[in-house]
């Protein structure tokens, strides 16, 4: 009974990661095989091949979280979910009442009368970020395609800001009293979300690129602004470098990228190194520092 509650409360979950996977696939495929007439007409477009490598890393991701091995698995621990029962109210173990590891596991905990742990509220909330920004990157093929780029820029916008909340709110290890059990259990979501927002950020590259019409080179100031705001963004998840790297990458593919403008190319180019640069003294800053 429990076990089939378990396997419908994911059917969302893997029904928008089967649907977004699909046009997302197709849209970046016939983008990397027939990119040429469209890019030679854009100010900047991320390059083709690292927007695919990049679909393809956060794709393989998602699949590991969402079929769990023995080793990558997110269920939770028997021992931290409980149940108000006995005598004089005393928790006892789910386990003294009948229900198995089958029962307890999952991606929620599936038994309505036991409490709420601090663990399963996190992938409760996760889950529901994870459909939205599901949802999100499935309308964005579908509107670019078609021309509507408010459309594409509110789709990547609310994704983005989804998973922002993800990694700075909901994943945050401090929420739970065994942070760094936590911390383990939870590298796969942090790195959806993470990779999602190196996915969306191309995206949106992409989207400006379109139909931004000016081809005249940066300015001093935007090129500082340009830098400042994502050089803020790669820093702000603290040592670990994987959000860093992919705003890294991000920046790196549209300079790299086909571009009307090499002012806004050799842009890209140098702030990424400078950032790439700063990400990795910072991961080696903080390695040090813990191991102090």
């Amino acid at each position: 009974m429990f076990e089939s509650k378990t396997t419908q409360m994911r059917l969302p979950h893997l029904a928008t990661f089967a649907t977004t996977s699909l046009l997302q696939g197709h849209f970046l495929f016939h983008d990397f095989t027939d990119h040429q007439a469209y890019h030679d007409h854009v100010v900047y477009s991320p390059h083709p091949g690292v927007l695919l490598a990049l679909f393809a890393a956060h794709t393989v991701v998602q699949g590991l979280w969402l079929f769990p091995s023995s080793r990558y698995g997110h269920r939770l621990r028997p021992s931290r979910v409980r149940m108000v029962g006995g005598v004089d109210g005393v928790d006892v173990s789910a386990k003294d009442h009948g229900f198995d590891d089958a029962d307890i596991g999952g991606l929620l905990p599936p038994p309505t009368s036991t409490r709420r742990t601090q663990e399963a509220d996190t992938a409760e909330e996760f889950a529901a970020l994870y459909i939205l920004g599901n949802l999100c990157l499935s309308v964005f093929p579908l509107a670019f395609t078609r021309g509507n780029y408010p459309l594409c820029r509110l789709t990547l916008f609310i994704t983005i800001i989804a998973q922002l909340y993800a990694i700075f709110s909901t994943l945050r290890t401090e929420i739970v009293q065994d942070s760094e059990s936590f911390r383990k259990r939870n590298k796969l979501p942090q790195l959806i979300a993470k990779t999602r927002i190196g996915l969306g950020l191309l995206y949106l590259w992409k989207t400006w690129g379109a139909f931004e019409l000016d081809m005249a080179p940066p300015t001093i100031n935007q090129q500082i602004l340009t830098f400042l705001m994502f050089l803020c963004l790669a820093l702000a998840s603290g040592p670990d470098p994987t959000l860093g790297f992919c705003v890294t990458i991000s920046l790196y593919a549209v300079g790299i990228g086909p571009s009307g403008s090499t002012g806004w190319s050799s842009a890209f180019v140098w702030s990424a190194t400078v950032i790439g640069v700063a990400v990795v003294v910072d991961w080696l800053f903080g390695t040090w520092s813990a191991e102090k």
